[in-house]
């Protein structure tokens, strides 16, 4: 899960969603303590993609999704 694009706030992933055009995305939270962006609760939020039967693929910080 290391290098996935994280937001400490739902408006600032919504904010780069928007320039996202296209795309079936939407905002979700992952449980990432250690990440610069967590919360109290060690939530995050992700910019994600569901792809199949449950998996999702993430917006990474090089401007991927993987």
């Amino acid at each position: 899960m290391a290098h996935i694009k994280t937001f400490a706030t739902r408006k600032a992933a919504r904010v780069e969603l928007n320039k996202m055009m296209g795309w079936a995305a939407k905002v979700s939270q992952l449980f990432m303590p250690e990440d610069e962006n967590a919360n109290k609760s060690g939530n995050v939020f992700v910019i994600a993609e569901p792809q199949g039967l449950g998996d999702q693929i993430y917006l990474r910080e090089d401007g991927y999704v993987n």
